[in-house]
């Protein structure tokens, strides 16, 4: 077992991830930035605490989640504040310990941004649209820099979703919606494609790139490799449901930037992981938040 330091530890990804390295044994130390659930407060553009923190740890293991992720939000700026120089802090605060360690960069799908191939695999040009995309491939090539010292891994998972998800992203939205039994929901566009993949899924994947020599300076899609469109997920959620619900288009969420389809090739996953957790169908996942939205209303 290892000594594992997450960052982000207390968001959608971290809660689960760090659940399940502890109930596999590992020693682990969170970062947030807001406090809670025994974690480490901790800004990572705050280079002196970072280093305080990491130096303290001493981690074998650093899973790097911590990120402002929203892409939508104005606040441009902060997403290389917060993204990139967090990211440069962090790996030289890991290698100020002096030896090799094992850093999983936790990067996204949004990298790709509109390709002219329908399946996307890891070695094609990234060609991000958004200020999170540009940030999150800006910080693979930080943390690529570090892989003559560590051993690096980038992870890009596609559009994860369950139970605990902000509201802000497109499928919490609908679950809430219909937990309700709201008349109406306002969405963007309906044909975008996206690549769902259930966080528990993600993190088993994270948890077993850990000890996965093979991946040491590969980037590495976490996907299903089935795409679903908004329209899609709506027509699964009213049969789940019986709930008619009336679509509003809204002008605010089209983007004119918008990236139609983003699906991922698991070719090298299931090379590199050919005995991961089989995926939940994406019915089962979205009974799951629609039950857990449920209790939520009742409170």
């Amino acid at each position: 077992m290892a000594s594992i330091l997450v960052t982000g530890a207390t968001g959608f990804v971290g809660r689960h991830l760090v659940r399940q390295l502890q109930e596999l044994g590992h020693d682990v130390v969170g970062t947030t930035t807001r406090g809670g659930d025994g974690a480490e407060v901790c800004d990572l553009r705050d280079r002196d605490r970072v280093h305080e923190v990491v130096r303290a740890a001493d981690p074998e293991v650093v899973i790097h989640l911590a990120a402002l992720s929203s892409v939508t939000l104005g606040a441009t700026l902060e997403y290389y504040e917060t993204n990139l120089v967090g990211t440069e802090n962090l790996l030289q605060a890991v290698d100020a310990l002096g030896s090799r360690r094992r850093f999983i960069f936790v990067s996204t799908a949004g990298v790709y941004g509109n390709q002219k191939t329908s399946l996307l695999s890891e070695d094609l040009a990234p060609l991000p649209v958004s200020h999170y995309g540009i940030s999150k491939f800006a910080c693979e090539r930080v943390v690529a820099n570090f892989g003559d010292r560590h051993d690096i891994t980038i992870a890009r998972p596609f559009n994860l979703i369950g139970v605990g998800q902000s509201g802000n992203f497109i499928v919490p939205k609908l679950v809430q919606h219909f937990a309700r039994r709201e008349p109406s929901i306002r969405l963007g566009r309906l044909e975008p494609v996206r690549d769902y993949i259930d966080v528990h899924a993600c993190c088993d994947i994270l948890a077993r790139l850990i000890g996965q020599s093979a991946s040491y300076g590969e980037v590495v899609n976490i996907c299903s490799g089935r795409g679903t469109s908004v329209q899609e997920l709506l027509d699964v959620i009213t049969d789940i449901c019986g709930h008619q619900i009336e679509v509003v288009a809204a002008p605010e969420f089209m983007r004119a930037n918008e990236v139609f389809r983003l699906l991922g090739s698991t070719e090298k996953l299931d090379r590199l992981l050919p005995e991961r957790q089989p995926l939940q169908p994406i019915t089962n996942v979205m009974r799951e938040m629609l039950a857990a939205a449920s209790e939520d209303a009742l409170r």
